[in-house]
């Protein structure tokens, strides 16, 4: 192979270095997205199973053959916290829902990141494949059909 020249920048490191930030912009996107949707998800199970908890407590508390004492004001209290709590969780999910809608902040700060990363890793591997990679497998085939010429003789 021929010495670089001394002025050589190499480009090549640069052009795999755009292809592999677009493929790790992508990735990182996608990571984000699951992760916003495992914690989606799991707000939203906490959010139901409370509402159901604290109406199914409040209904058998209330029937009129429950020979249970009726509650006291700390207990109230206490379900009220409980009720507000539930209240701002689902305003919090209702946000995060409305988030990552279409259209909505998340989603395209999402959409475009990952455009970006798929830009950056198309251009990086095309400029990587046809202004350096195509010569050096043109100059590896001259390179191993002379070897096989000289073992041949």
């Amino acid at each position: 192979m021929l010495p670089a020249p001394t002025n050589y920048v190499p480009l090549d490191n640069l052009y795999k270095f755009t292809a592999i930030s677009g493929l790790v912009l992508i990735a990182l996107t996608l990571y984000n997205i699951s992760l916003a949707g495992i914690e989606f998800r799991k707000l939203r199970a906490e959010t139901t199973m409370e509402s159901a908890l604290l109406n199914s407590e409040l209904q058998i508390h209330s029937m009129p053959s429950n020979a249970k004492e009726p509650y006291s004001k700390e207990q109230y209290i206490a379900i009220a916290r409980r009720i507000e709590e539930n209240k701002v969780k689902m305003v919090a999910l209702k946000q995060m829902e409305d988030s990552y809608k279409p259209g909505g902040t998340n989603a395209q700060f999402a959409s475009t990141v990952f455009v970006l990363g798929f830009l950056l890793s198309a251009a990086g591997f095309a400029l990587w494949y046809f202004r350096l990679q195509r010569f050096q497998d043109e100059l590896l085939q001259l390179e191993v059909k002379q070897a096989r010429q000289e073992a041949n003789k």
